[in-house]
């Protein structure tokens, strides 16, 4: 506990000291190393599980130097890619490749790194989408309420990015992928929950009548040809169906109508 506040802490007073020069670069090459003092970096050496107790101290530290990251501007996505040969960006992408591999979803930390990562670079995370959306919503068994409201403004900003990329339905798509899927326990919660859902129906107004269209398609596609067939007698299918029906009534509902309206 101590020589993880003390990371945070000397990182904050390295990056007050160096920036004021435009040294973005150095401030993040002092970044990785700090991060391997912490015991999360180290996961695969380490003989004992870490506690839950460790993991919220270690995950509040690695929240905090993101976000001293992302407040600072220190990660240039174009000047990272030109210059340095994507340093920076492959750093974020080890760190998000750990935090997917070792999923803590009682943590609120957690689910604040990931959107952290997320709203730095939405590549950061992208070529591990399937499993950001098993692990941080479709499969996350969330029910404290700090947590609830973490893992709400992380699918909050998973779908504004989306959206302004008019990526919507590749969105969906994964989101369909994970879905039906064997479940990863006995059987699977449904799909929208309060939280998730009213993150929905605040971002599906905002999507071209082109993007709603396609995601109404895909749901209705998947529907029919992996869970109607074996509806019947099957417990997990029936929760996948309501998931689905969920999913569409939710698009329907809210989306813009053909005249830019409500439904």
């Amino acid at each position: 506990s101590v020589v993880a506040n003390s990371v945070a802490l000397l990182y904050k007073l390295f990056v007050e000291s160096y920036l004021k020069e435009g040294n973005q670069l150095l401030c993040f090459k002092v970044l990785p190393q700090l991060f391997g003092c912490l015991r999360i970096s180290h996961l695969e050496e380490q003989r004992q599980a870490l506690s839950m107790s460790d993991w919220t101290t270690e995950l509040l530290v690695v929240e905090q130097l993101l976000n001293s990251v992302a407040s600072n501007t220190i990660y240039n996505i174009a000047a990272d890619r030109i210059r340095h040969g994507e340093a920076q960006f492959h750093f974020y992408r080890h760190l998000a490749e750990l935090l997917l591999k070792h999923p803590q979803a009682l943590v609120p930390a957690w689910f604040r790194c990931l959107k952290v990562l997320l709203s730095l670079n939405h590549l950061i995370l992208e070529p591990d989408l399937d499993d950001l959306l098993a692990s941080a919503w479709i499969d996350a068994e969330v029910t404290e309420l700090r947590t609830q409201k973490a893992q709400e403004a992380l699918i909050h900003t998973l779908f504004q990015t989306y959206a302004k990329l008019r990526q919507v339905p590749r969105l969906f798509e994964e989101v369909l992928g994970v879905l039906c899927r064997p479940a990863a326990e006995a059987l699977r919660l449904p799909l929208l929950t309060a939280g998730p859902a009213a993150v929905l129906q605040e971002c599906l107004p905002e999507l071209p009548l082109s993007q709603v269209l396609d995601t109404w398609a895909l749901v209705q596609e998947r529907f029919q040809s992996l869970v109607l067939s074996g509806l019947r007698g099957d417990e997990d299918m029936a929760l996948k169906s309501l998931s689905l029906s969920s999913l569409l009534c939710c698009v329907m509902v809210n989306a813009r109508s053909l005249d830019a309206g409500s439904p």
